[in-house]
């Protein structure tokens, strides 16, 4: 059972999560189903275009996502360094 070999990660009472996938996902429901035996504290964005705001608010312990969402983060993060002159760091 995937739910029980992730429940190491989720230290309960200390760990959070903020979910920013679609309820439709596999893995966002996953991550709801894990939520709920594990405990740990869920917080779920609404909207993606508010993602960096609700990082900053619900600060969470663990950042779960697909690989298509960090790539985006990746690449953003890369464009404005390399637009900034610091391109170097990646």
């Amino acid at each position: 059972n995937v739910v029980e070999r992730l429940k190491p990660l989720f230290r309960t009472g200390e760990c959070s999560v903020l979910l920013f996938l679609p309820a439709a996902h596999v893995f966002g429901r996953l991550v709801e189903v894990a939520s709920v035996m594990a405990p740990i504290k869920l917080g779920c964005v609404p909207d993606i275009k508010n993602l960096t705001d609700e990082l900053a608010s619900f600060r969470p312990t663990l950042i779960l996502g697909v690989p298509r969402v960090f790539e985006k983060v990746y690449n953003a993060a890369r464009a404005k360094a390399q637009a900034d002159g610091k391109g170097k760091i990646f």
